[in-house]
This record gives C-alpha cells, structure tokens and sequence, in this order.
C-alpha cells in the first residue's frame, strides 16, 4: 500500500501515528517518508505534515 497523507494546517488529515495505528492486522507498514520538505509537490513551502506510508501484505 502506498499512501499520501498529512495533517494540514486546517486541522483535516491524519498524522503518520494515526495512519500507523489504522493499518489493519493484514498489512505490515513498512516506511513512513516526510514530504514536506519537497516544496515542488505542494507549489511552495508548507508548515504541516504531509508524507508517504508504505505497508506490505503480512
């Protein structure tokens, strides 16, 4: 599962903890990658947390 997120300034979204805790028992996560530092993505610099989730199959 790959999976882009974040927890936005406006308070909608999910942390990555709130991803990590969701996954269900069928999935094993994997990674969790900050992307907010990659200002090309979001057409500028943002302040919140946006990154990406990987799980596989157990």
């Amino acid at each position: 599962m790959l999976l882009i997120e974040g927890r936005w300034h406006t308070g909608a979204g999910l942390s990555a903890e709130e991803v990590r805790r969701a996954v269900p028992p069928s999935l094993r996560w994997t990674a969790t990658r900050s992307l907010s530092d990659h200002h090309a993505l979001w057409g500028g610099p943002v302040s919140d947390e946006r990154f990406l989730f990987t799980a596989r199959r157990r």
